[in-house]
Protein backbone atom coordinates (compact mmCIF):
# COMPACT_ATOMS: atom_id res chain seq x y z
CA UNK A 1 0.00 0.00 0.00
CA UNK A 2 1.45 3.56 -0.93
CA UNK A 3 1.43 5.83 1.40
CA UNK A 4 0.06 9.50 0.45
CA UNK A 5 0.21 13.05 2.28
CA UNK A 6 -3.26 14.53 2.16
CA UNK A 7 -1.19 16.74 -0.39
CA UNK A 8 -0.15 14.41 -2.63
CA UNK A 9 -1.78 13.78 -5.91
CA UNK A 10 -1.79 10.76 -8.24
CA UNK A 11 -0.12 11.44 -11.22
CA UNK A 12 -1.01 10.25 -14.57
CA UNK A 13 2.50 8.40 -14.78
CA UNK A 14 1.16 6.98 -11.41
CA UNK A 15 -1.38 5.36 -12.93
CA UNK A 16 -0.80 4.27 -15.80
CA UNK A 17 2.23 2.06 -13.99
CA UNK A 18 -0.86 0.63 -12.10
CA UNK A 19 -3.28 0.39 -15.29
CA UNK A 20 -0.08 -2.31 -16.99
CA UNK A 21 0.05 -4.10 -13.58
CA UNK A 22 -3.12 -4.49 -12.91
CA UNK A 23 -4.77 -5.21 -16.30
CA UNK A 24 -1.76 -7.93 -17.05
CA UNK A 25 -2.81 -9.30 -13.34
CA UNK A 26 -6.36 -9.37 -14.88
CA UNK A 27 -5.91 -11.04 -18.00
CA UNK A 28 -3.99 -14.06 -16.62
CA UNK A 29 -7.24 -14.98 -14.65
CA UNK A 30 -9.04 -14.99 -18.15
CA UNK A 31 -11.07 -12.04 -16.80
CA UNK A 32 -11.67 -8.55 -18.49
CA UNK A 33 -10.27 -5.66 -17.48
CA UNK A 34 -12.24 -2.60 -17.04
CA UNK A 35 -11.11 0.95 -16.24
CA UNK A 36 -13.46 3.44 -15.06
CA UNK A 37 -13.32 6.77 -15.04
CA UNK A 38 -9.93 9.49 -14.40
CA UNK A 39 -8.64 11.90 -16.32
CA UNK A 40 -8.82 12.37 -20.06
CA UNK A 41 -4.47 12.70 -19.81
CA UNK A 42 -3.92 9.16 -17.51
CA UNK A 43 -6.07 7.75 -20.33
CA UNK A 44 -4.07 9.50 -22.91
CA UNK A 45 -0.82 9.00 -21.82
CA UNK A 46 -1.55 5.18 -21.35
CA UNK A 47 -2.51 4.51 -24.71
CA UNK A 48 -0.33 6.93 -26.40
CA UNK A 49 2.66 6.92 -24.95
CA UNK A 50 5.37 4.35 -26.48
CA UNK A 51 6.85 3.44 -22.64
CA UNK A 52 3.86 1.35 -22.46
CA UNK A 53 3.02 0.32 -25.64
CA UNK A 54 -0.62 -0.13 -24.94
CA UNK A 55 -1.70 0.02 -28.57
CA UNK A 56 0.31 -2.96 -30.08
CA UNK A 57 -0.77 -5.19 -26.73
CA UNK A 58 -4.48 -4.64 -26.32
CA UNK A 59 -8.02 -4.43 -28.07
CA UNK A 60 -9.76 -1.27 -26.27
CA UNK A 61 -13.63 -0.01 -26.45
CA UNK A 62 -14.20 3.26 -25.03
CA UNK A 63 -17.71 4.12 -23.37
CA UNK A 64 -18.49 7.94 -22.90
CA UNK A 65 -21.17 8.46 -21.26
CA UNK A 66 -21.99 11.79 -23.02
CA UNK A 67 -25.00 13.85 -21.84
CA UNK A 68 -26.15 17.52 -22.34
CA UNK A 69 -25.00 20.16 -19.95
CA UNK A 70 -28.57 20.28 -18.01
CA UNK A 71 -28.87 16.69 -17.12
CA UNK A 72 -24.86 17.15 -15.96
CA UNK A 73 -25.93 19.85 -14.08
CA UNK A 74 -28.90 17.79 -12.65
CA UNK A 75 -27.03 15.06 -11.63
CA UNK A 76 -24.34 17.27 -9.95
CA UNK A 77 -26.82 19.03 -7.61
CA UNK A 78 -28.23 15.59 -6.54
CA UNK A 79 -24.99 13.88 -5.44
CA UNK A 80 -23.72 17.35 -3.60
CA UNK A 81 -27.18 16.86 -1.43
CA UNK A 82 -26.24 13.32 -1.17
CA UNK A 83 -23.16 14.36 0.32
CA UNK A 84 -24.19 16.98 2.14
CA UNK A 85 -27.13 14.67 3.98
CA UNK A 86 -24.10 12.06 4.58
CA UNK A 87 -22.32 14.46 6.73
CA UNK A 88 -20.43 16.28 4.29
CA UNK A 89 -19.76 19.32 7.15
CA UNK A 90 -18.69 17.11 9.76
CA UNK A 91 -16.11 15.32 7.24
CA UNK A 92 -14.42 18.03 6.03
CA UNK A 93 -14.27 20.14 9.61
CA UNK A 94 -12.25 16.64 10.84
CA UNK A 95 -9.57 17.61 8.09
CA UNK A 96 -9.84 21.79 7.96
CA UNK A 97 -6.55 23.22 8.45
CA UNK A 98 -7.39 27.06 8.30
CA UNK A 99 -4.38 28.20 6.01
CA UNK A 100 -4.11 25.30 3.76
CA UNK A 101 -4.39 26.05 0.16
CA UNK A 102 -7.11 22.93 -0.94
CA UNK A 103 -5.46 22.80 -4.34
CA UNK A 104 -3.56 19.18 -3.92
CA UNK A 105 -4.51 15.88 -2.75
CA UNK A 106 -7.04 15.14 -1.04
CA UNK A 107 -8.03 18.28 -0.31
CA UNK A 108 -9.55 19.10 -3.71
CA UNK A 109 -11.86 16.91 -3.37
CA UNK A 110 -15.72 17.73 -4.41
CA UNK A 111 -17.10 20.24 -1.57
CA UNK A 112 -13.56 20.17 0.80
CA UNK A 113 -12.31 23.94 -0.39
CA UNK A 114 -15.98 25.25 -0.32
CA UNK A 115 -16.67 24.21 3.21
CA UNK A 116 -13.40 24.73 4.15
CA UNK A 117 -13.94 28.07 3.29
CA UNK A 118 -17.21 28.15 5.26
CA UNK A 119 -15.55 26.70 8.49
CA UNK A 120 -12.87 29.50 8.37
CA UNK A 121 -16.43 31.79 8.95
CA UNK A 122 -17.91 29.57 11.13
CA UNK A 123 -15.40 30.80 13.86
CA UNK A 124 -15.90 34.17 13.63
CA UNK A 125 -19.76 33.81 14.38
CA UNK A 126 -20.40 33.13 17.77
CA UNK A 127 -23.72 31.57 18.70
CA UNK A 128 -25.67 32.95 16.08
CA UNK A 129 -27.15 29.91 14.38
CA UNK A 130 -28.49 31.88 11.51
CA UNK A 131 -26.16 33.08 9.99
CA UNK A 132 -23.90 29.60 10.03
CA UNK A 133 -27.30 28.34 8.03
CA UNK A 134 -26.84 31.06 5.52
CA UNK A 135 -23.45 30.47 5.09
CA UNK A 136 -23.13 27.00 4.83
CA UNK A 137 -26.29 27.11 2.33
CA UNK A 138 -23.87 29.81 0.40
CA UNK A 139 -21.28 27.53 0.27
CA UNK A 140 -23.39 24.30 -0.54
CA UNK A 141 -24.38 26.32 -3.67
CA UNK A 142 -20.87 27.18 -4.50
CA UNK A 143 -19.84 23.42 -4.32
CA UNK A 144 -22.95 22.60 -6.95
CA UNK A 145 -21.92 25.60 -9.24
CA UNK A 146 -18.00 24.79 -9.30
CA UNK A 147 -18.83 21.00 -9.91
CA UNK A 148 -20.85 21.98 -12.81
CA UNK A 149 -18.26 23.99 -14.04
CA UNK A 150 -15.33 21.07 -13.62
CA UNK A 151 -17.97 18.61 -15.64
CA UNK A 152 -19.07 21.67 -18.29
CA UNK A 153 -18.73 20.30 -21.74
CA UNK A 154 -16.32 17.26 -21.16
CA UNK A 155 -13.26 17.13 -23.64
CA UNK A 156 -12.70 13.68 -24.38
CA UNK A 157 -10.00 11.95 -25.79
CA UNK A 158 -10.77 9.94 -28.77
CA UNK A 159 -7.39 7.20 -29.43
CA UNK A 160 -6.58 6.68 -33.18
CA UNK A 161 -9.83 4.40 -35.00
CA UNK A 162 -6.55 1.92 -35.42
CA UNK A 163 -6.61 0.33 -31.98
CA UNK A 164 -9.52 1.60 -30.34
CA UNK A 165 -13.03 0.13 -31.07
CA UNK A 166 -15.37 2.77 -32.41
CA UNK A 167 -18.48 0.76 -31.24
CA UNK A 168 -17.71 2.16 -27.60
CA UNK A 169 -18.89 5.84 -28.81
CA UNK A 170 -21.65 5.27 -30.17
CA UNK A 171 -22.82 2.98 -27.03
CA UNK A 172 -22.06 5.93 -24.76
CA UNK A 173 -24.48 8.42 -26.36
CA UNK A 174 -27.04 6.19 -27.66
CA UNK A 175 -27.56 4.33 -24.61
CA UNK A 176 -26.81 5.49 -20.83
CA UNK A 177 -27.52 8.93 -22.28
CA UNK A 178 -31.08 8.01 -23.14
CA UNK A 179 -31.72 6.88 -19.67
CA UNK A 180 -30.12 9.65 -17.90
CA UNK A 181 -32.37 12.40 -19.88
CA UNK A 182 -35.66 10.05 -19.42
CA UNK A 183 -34.86 9.37 -16.36
CA UNK A 184 -35.73 13.24 -14.63
CA UNK A 185 -39.07 12.76 -15.93
CA UNK A 186 -40.22 9.93 -13.84
CA UNK A 187 -40.41 11.97 -10.12
CA UNK A 188 -40.15 9.44 -7.18
CA UNK A 189 -40.71 6.14 -9.19
CA UNK A 190 -37.77 4.11 -8.19
CA UNK A 191 -38.79 1.20 -10.05
CA UNK A 192 -39.45 2.60 -13.21
CA UNK A 193 -36.15 4.32 -12.84
CA UNK A 194 -34.68 0.98 -12.57
CA UNK A 195 -36.19 -0.46 -15.35
CA UNK A 196 -35.19 2.24 -18.21
CA UNK A 197 -31.62 2.44 -16.44
CA UNK A 198 -31.78 -1.91 -17.00
CA UNK A 199 -33.06 -1.70 -20.42
CA UNK A 200 -30.18 0.71 -21.59
CA UNK A 201 -27.52 -1.32 -19.70
CA UNK A 202 -29.08 -4.54 -21.24
CA UNK A 203 -28.76 -2.68 -24.73
CA UNK A 204 -25.30 -1.90 -23.90
CA UNK A 205 -24.64 -5.56 -23.32
CA UNK A 206 -25.75 -6.82 -26.54
CA UNK A 207 -23.23 -4.16 -28.32
CA UNK A 208 -20.71 -5.45 -26.29
CA UNK A 209 -20.70 -8.79 -27.27
CA UNK A 210 -19.84 -8.35 -30.29
CA UNK A 211 -16.42 -6.52 -29.04
CA UNK A 212 -15.49 -9.23 -27.22
CA UNK A 213 -16.42 -12.23 -28.95
CA UNK A 214 -15.04 -10.61 -32.36
CA UNK A 215 -11.38 -11.78 -32.43
CA UNK A 216 -8.79 -9.01 -34.10
CA UNK A 217 -6.01 -9.85 -36.53
CA UNK A 218 -3.33 -9.51 -34.33
CA UNK A 219 -5.32 -11.43 -31.58
CA UNK A 220 -5.28 -8.85 -28.79
CA UNK A 221 -6.50 -8.83 -25.67
CA UNK A 222 -9.78 -7.00 -24.60
CA UNK A 223 -9.30 -3.91 -22.53
CA UNK A 224 -12.61 -1.85 -22.02
CA UNK A 225 -12.93 1.90 -20.68
CA UNK A 226 -16.05 3.64 -19.11
CA UNK A 227 -15.83 7.16 -19.03
CA UNK A 228 -17.66 10.49 -18.67
CA UNK A 229 -18.81 13.41 -16.06
CA UNK A 230 -18.53 13.04 -12.22
CA UNK A 231 -22.36 11.63 -10.98
CA UNK A 232 -23.02 9.67 -15.22
CA UNK A 233 -23.38 6.33 -13.45
CA UNK A 234 -20.02 4.85 -14.43
CA UNK A 235 -19.12 2.66 -11.11
CA UNK A 236 -22.95 1.20 -11.50
CA UNK A 237 -22.50 0.23 -15.71
CA UNK A 238 -19.07 -1.41 -14.69
CA UNK A 239 -20.49 -3.20 -12.34
CA UNK A 240 -23.58 -4.47 -14.37
CA UNK A 241 -20.60 -5.16 -17.32
CA UNK A 242 -17.89 -7.01 -15.04
CA UNK A 243 -20.78 -9.04 -14.12
CA UNK A 244 -22.01 -10.33 -17.30
CA UNK A 245 -18.97 -10.48 -18.90
CA UNK A 246 -16.65 -11.68 -16.02
CA UNK A 247 -14.57 -8.54 -15.72
CA UNK A 248 -12.37 -6.86 -12.84
CA UNK A 249 -12.06 -3.15 -12.33
CA UNK A 250 -9.53 -0.52 -12.15
CA UNK A 251 -10.68 2.62 -10.69
CA UNK A 252 -9.31 5.59 -11.79
CA UNK A 253 -10.66 8.40 -9.58
CA UNK A 254 -7.48 9.83 -8.37
CA UNK A 255 -9.75 10.98 -5.18
CA UNK A 256 -10.79 7.80 -4.24
CA UNK A 257 -7.33 6.13 -4.00
CA UNK A 258 -6.74 7.63 -0.54
CA UNK A 259 -8.01 5.10 2.19
CA UNK A 260 -11.05 6.70 4.11
CA UNK A 261 -13.13 9.81 4.17
CA UNK A 262 -16.13 7.84 1.79
CA UNK A 263 -18.07 11.18 1.72
CA UNK A 264 -15.92 13.65 -0.06
CA UNK A 265 -14.61 11.01 -2.55
CA UNK A 266 -17.52 9.65 -3.09
CA UNK A 267 -16.30 5.55 -3.23
CA UNK A 268 -18.61 3.08 -4.34
CA UNK A 269 -19.93 1.01 -1.49
CA UNK A 270 -19.35 -2.58 -0.67
CA UNK A 271 -22.89 -3.73 -1.34
CA UNK A 272 -22.32 -1.59 -4.44
CA UNK A 273 -19.53 -3.47 -5.87
CA UNK A 274 -21.75 -6.66 -5.92
CA UNK A 275 -18.81 -8.84 -4.85
CA UNK A 276 -17.15 -7.54 -8.35
CA UNK A 277 -13.16 -6.92 -7.17
CA UNK A 278 -11.80 -3.30 -7.75
CA UNK A 279 -8.15 -2.23 -7.97
CA UNK A 280 -7.16 0.95 -7.07
CA UNK A 281 -9.60 1.72 -4.92
CA UNK A 282 -8.73 3.05 -1.46
CA UNK A 283 -5.31 1.92 -2.21
CA UNK A 284 -3.41 4.28 -0.27
CA UNK A 285 -2.67 5.54 3.58
CA UNK A 286 -4.57 8.84 4.20
CA UNK A 287 -1.90 10.60 5.93
CA UNK A 288 -3.83 14.03 7.13
CA UNK A 289 -1.56 15.33 9.36
CA UNK A 290 2.20 14.38 7.43
CA UNK A 291 4.61 17.68 8.40
CA UNK A 292 2.19 19.26 10.22
CA UNK A 293 2.86 21.73 13.09
CA UNK A 294 2.05 20.93 16.71
CA UNK A 295 0.10 23.93 16.59
CA UNK A 296 -1.69 23.13 13.73
CA UNK A 297 -2.32 20.09 15.04
CA UNK A 298 -3.97 21.60 17.92
CA UNK A 299 -5.58 24.72 16.62
CA UNK A 300 -7.12 23.50 13.44
CA UNK A 301 -10.01 21.41 15.32
CA UNK A 302 -9.40 21.42 18.99
CA UNK A 303 -13.21 21.78 19.64
CA UNK A 304 -13.63 17.99 17.54
CA UNK A 305 -10.35 16.98 19.68
CA UNK A 306 -11.90 18.31 23.20
CA UNK A 307 -14.79 16.31 22.11
CA UNK A 308 -13.53 13.41 21.38
CA UNK A 309 -10.78 13.03 24.30
CA UNK A 310 -14.09 13.66 26.56
CA UNK A 311 -15.91 10.53 24.96
CA UNK A 312 -12.90 8.63 25.05
CA UNK A 313 -12.01 8.97 28.88
CA UNK A 314 -15.50 8.23 29.93
CA UNK A 315 -15.81 5.16 28.27
CA UNK A 316 -12.60 4.02 30.00
CA UNK A 317 -13.65 4.62 33.13
CA UNK A 318 -17.08 3.16 32.48
CA UNK A 319 -14.95 -0.06 31.37
CA UNK A 320 -13.50 0.05 34.85
CA UNK A 321 -10.18 2.06 34.66
CA UNK A 322 -10.07 2.71 38.69
CA UNK A 323 -10.32 -0.88 39.51
CA UNK A 324 -7.84 -1.58 36.55
CA UNK A 325 -5.06 1.14 38.41
CA UNK A 326 -5.88 -0.22 41.98
CA UNK A 327 -4.07 -3.19 40.47
CA UNK A 328 -1.13 -1.66 39.38
CA UNK A 329 -1.13 1.45 42.01
CA UNK A 330 1.62 2.25 44.00
CA UNK A 331 1.96 5.20 46.44
CA UNK A 332 5.54 5.89 45.92
CA UNK A 333 5.56 4.83 41.99
CA UNK A 334 7.28 7.57 39.50
CA UNK A 335 4.49 8.30 37.13
CA UNK A 336 6.72 9.74 33.99
CA UNK A 337 7.98 6.45 33.02
CA UNK A 338 6.53 3.58 30.95
CA UNK A 339 3.31 2.30 31.25
CA UNK A 340 2.44 4.94 34.18
CA UNK A 341 2.35 7.37 31.41
CA UNK A 342 -0.79 5.97 29.92
CA UNK A 343 -3.90 8.42 29.82
CA UNK A 344 -5.61 8.72 33.19
CA UNK A 345 -2.90 7.05 34.99
CA UNK A 346 -0.92 9.71 36.99
CA UNK A 347 -4.52 11.21 37.39
CA UNK A 348 -5.97 8.20 39.02
CA UNK A 349 -2.66 7.24 40.96
CA UNK A 350 -3.21 11.02 42.80
CA UNK A 351 -6.59 9.74 43.60
CA UNK A 352 -5.86 6.83 44.91
CA UNK A 353 -2.90 8.47 47.48
CA UNK A 354 -5.94 10.35 48.51
CA UNK A 355 -7.69 7.68 49.52
CA UNK A 356 -5.31 5.80 51.51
Amino acid sequence: MVKLSRESDFTAEDFCLKYIVYIENILKTQCVPIIVGGSNSSIEKLMEDPVFMFKYKYDSCLIWIDVEQSVLNRRVDTKVDKMVNAGLVDVVRQIFIPDAHYTKGIQRSIGVPEMAGYLREEKNIDGDDETKKIIQQASISSIKRNTSLVVEVPQIFIPDADYTNEIGRSIGVLEMAKYLREEKNIDGDDESKKMILQASISSIKAKMNTFIINNNKFNKKKVMFIMGATGMGKSRLSVDLATHFLGEIINSDKMQVYKGLEIVTNKITHAEKQGVRHYLLEQSILNLRVDMRVDEMVNAEQSVLNRRVDTRVDEMVNAGLVNEMRQIFRPDADNTKGIRRSICVPEMAKYLREKI
